[in-house]
Parts: structure tokens; C-alpha cells; sequence
């Protein structure tokens, strides 16, 4: 069973089946006092300059399937996934919000005080779907304030001195940067994942409280660039690429004339850099933690290139290593090492044991933070329509069971 549409697509055109349906739903289980749920005609949104419009917009199939309806046949990340699509749905088929621009002057004790936001008159699609903000300064300029009267007496709860200074503009999270990708005509849909996902294989950003921080390797890749090839990285010339190619598609463009006008610029700044550009060697970082094989030297902290790594500065003479991997909260059942979670060659994460080589035991599923009811081992868990289904990652025992609502063991 599909529950949306074709994903890999920028268009914003809906079918009006799925306008009908999607208003007729909004007006059965929303009812508002000031206003209807969904506007006079069905909403239809201008596609952007480029768009691949052969397909609908991503949608649900049938705007009839909740969420709720479907959360025991699909997984965490997928229930997630589909509540987003259904609920951006739903809420772009719905009547505007109106708020009252407000501002408020408050006098106390023969002080002014002034607050300003907005006051919401008809809640509209934000009763469906709200978009979380990655600009604090934004949310301070758009909060909702009470409904207050002329005259009315306030009560102070609390009275913060605070200081504002000039910031720098946030870091980018993965919406924001999708999102500054899309207003540059970087990139496609289809695209935009393994874009992100390259910044994180390659260690060029780490996230930090989900904000992107860039390491020291991609400080290095970005100056490296920019100084020998300037134009590839210019964003004008990476949007002028993809509408070359979409000419190409739409047979207005030869695919020879394109390709040899990116490729012969590219190869001969690729000529020079060869013979120019110096290797790039990032410098280890010390510790203060002596080599546990060979005792003569302190570890230092490396990158390669699938991230950062400890090991011995006297190698070739020693040959200690080991992956600086984030802990989890699990016990190996094999040898009883701590479990971490790391990444493979292609980028996918598991878990295993920190006393690999000697240890070989792995587990692609997370620790689900319940322990085995038979051997104490650590368990991974998996949505099923009774509950929730545990399997002991241990191979001696694989002991599975079915935790209802109310607990229990089948």
C-alpha cells in the first residue's frame, strides 16, 4: 500500500481529487466560530521556476489515513515522516490565520514598559500544522500576546533585566540549509539528503544542538576551493549548471555543448592543482591518555576519512588505533565491552563493541534501553500492531517477546 505520492519531486501541483478530499476532511473534523475551515475555492500553488512538474506534489494518497490510523504499521521514523507530509497537507488546503498586529504600552510604578506581537483572531491551517522556527530573533518578533483590554490591570510575575547585543547569524540546521539550497537553485529534492549527508560522512560539519559546526577538515576542503577553483564553488555557477541540464532534458540543449563547456574549464584548473596545491595535512590533536600498547607515547586524536580516530603518534613503530565512536548505554553480550554506536564505509550506522578486533560482535539496530527478561543482555525493539516487540541481541539467547500497553510477556 502507498501512502504518498512520488517523493522525488519540487512540484506544487495537486490533483483536485486530492483537493476535494483533503476539504472535505478539513470541514468535517475542524469547526471554527469565526470562519470556515477551508476557503471558498481549492488553494493551488504557483510552481517555482524549474520545477519538475510531471508528478503531484508529495502528498498523502488518501488524506483519510491519519496518522494515528497507521502508527501501528509503521516505524518511528516513518510514523514521523508520514505525520509531516499528512499534516502539511492538510494544513496548505485550509483558510489563512489572521492575527492583529498589537503592541502594547504598560505602566508601572511611573515606568513604561512595550511589548509587541500579534494577537490571533482565526486560527485557519494553524490549527493543523504550525512550522517550527530556526530564528530566535524571528520568534521574538512574531510572539502571540493574551487579549488585553484599554485600561486593564496586569499582574507582574517576573521581571528579567536583560541585555540584547548584536549576534551573528545562527549556524545553519538541516531545514535551513535545505531551504538557503532551494533559494540558490542548489540542488534537487532528490538531492538535498545526500548533500547534507556527505557534509556529515566526510566530516566537513559535525551537528551541534542540531545546528551544523564546521571541523577542521571542512574549513580546510572550503579555503582549498575557494583559492583553486573559484568558479566551481560559486553558486551562481552551480544554478547555472542545473538549468543547463534541465534544458537538456526538455531538448533545448545539447548534452555534448553542456558537458564540454563545465568540463574542459574544470580540467585544466584540475592541471594546476595538481602541480600547485600542496597537501593538506591537518594537525593531531594531543591528549592527555598514554598509549595503552606501547606506554612511550600520549594518544593523539586524528582525522581520516570517515571522521576523527585516536591513536599512537609513533606509528609505524606502533600500531594502536581506535574509533572515537559515541557510548551507548549497553553492554556487549559477547564479552561484556561497552557498546558504541559507529558508521560503516557506506555511511550506515550500527553498534559495536569497543574491544573490536578481539570482539567482532554487531548489532544494527539500537539498544532499546530494556534489558533481555531472561539473560540481562540489551535488546532492540521494533513497532508491531500488539505493542512493541523486543528481541535480545545476544546470540546465545535471541529470546523475542511482545510488550503491550500494559506490559507483558508472550
Amino acid at each position: 500500500m502507498g501512502l504518498i505520492t512520488y517523493m522525488r519531486t519540487d512540484s506544487f501541483r495537486v490533483a483536485s481529487e486530492a483537493q476535494a478530499a483533503a476539504r472535505k476532511y478539513a470541514m468535517a473534523n475542524y469547526k471554527f466560530d469565526t470562519g470556515r475551515a477551508v476557503p471558498e475555492k481549492p488553494r493551488a500553488y504557483r510552481a517555482k521556476k524549474g520545477a519538475q512538474d510531471a508528478h503531484e506534489a508529495i502528498r498523502p494518497s488518501d488524506v483519510w489515513r491519519t496518522p494515528e490510523s497507521m502508527a501501528a504499521s509503521l516505524s518511528r521514523d516513518q510514523l514521523k515522516l508520514y505525520r509531516l507530509i499528512w499534516l502539511r497537507f492538510l494544513a496548505s488546503q485550509m483558510s489563512d490565520a489572521v492575527f492583529d498586529a498589537t503592541t502594547v504600552d504598560i505602566e508601572a510604578a511611573g515606568h513604561f514598559f512595550r511589548a509587541t506581537g500579534s494577537v490571533m483572531k482565526f486560527p485557519g491551517f494553524t490549527a493543523v500544522y504550525t512550522e517550527e522556527r530556526d530564528e530566535d530573533a524571528e520568534e521574538e518578533r512574531n510572539q502571540l500576546l493574551p487579549e488585553l483590554k484599554e485600561g486593564q490591570v496586569l499582574h507582574l510575575n517576573e521581571l528579567l533585566p536583560e541585555q540584547h547585543f548584536t549576534q551573528p547569524p545562527p549556524r545553519y540546521t538541516e531545514a535551513s540549509l535545505v531551504k538557503e539550497l532551494e533559494k540558490n537553485g542548489v540542488g534537487r529534492p532528490s538531492t538535498y539528503a545526500p548533500i547534507i549527508e556527505t557534509l556529515r560522512k566526510r566530516d566537513y560539519a559535525t551537528l551541534e544542538q542540531k545546528r551544523f559546526k564546521p571541523t577542521e577538515v571542512g574549513l580546510a576542503v572550503c579555503d582549498l576551493l575557494a583559492e583553486h577553483f573559484p568558479s566551481v564553488v560559486d553558486l551562481k555557477f552551480t544554478a547555472k549548471i542545473e538549468s543547463e541540464l534541465d534544458k537538456v532534458a526538455d531538448g533545448s540543449a545539447g548534452w555534448v555543448d553542456v558537458t564540454e563547456a563545465v568540463y574542459k574549464p574544470l580540467a585544466d584548473a584540475l592541471s594546476t592543482a595538481n602541480v600547485e596545491v600542496e597537501r593538506v595535512v591537518i594537525a593531531d590533536e594531543p591528549t592527555d591518555e598514554l598509549c595503552p600498547e606501547c606506554g612511550q607515547a600520549n594518544l593523539v586524536i586524528k582525522s581520516g576519512r570517515y571522521g576523527k580516530f585516536v591513536a599512537c603518534p609513533r606509528y609505524p613503530d606502533c600500531t594502536y588505533r581506535r574509533s572515537m565512536a559515541k557510548k551507548v548505554n549497553a553492554v556487549c553480550p559477547k564479552c561484556g565491552g561497552d557498546m558504541l554506536e559507529r558508521r560503516s564505509k557506506k555511511g550506515r550506522r550500527f553498534f559495536g563493541c569497543a574491544n573490536y578486533p578481539k570482539c567482532d560482535f554487531a548489532a544494527w539496530n539500537p539498544p532499546s534501553g530494556v534489558n533481555c527478561i531472561r539473560c540481562g543482555a540489551f535488546t532492540t525493539a521494533s513497532r508491531v500492531k500488539a505493542g512493541t516487540s523486543y528481541k535480545c541481541a545476544s546470540p546465545t539467547c535471541g529470546h523475542r517477546w511482545v510488550a503491550e500497553s500494559g506490559g507483558g510477556d508472550e
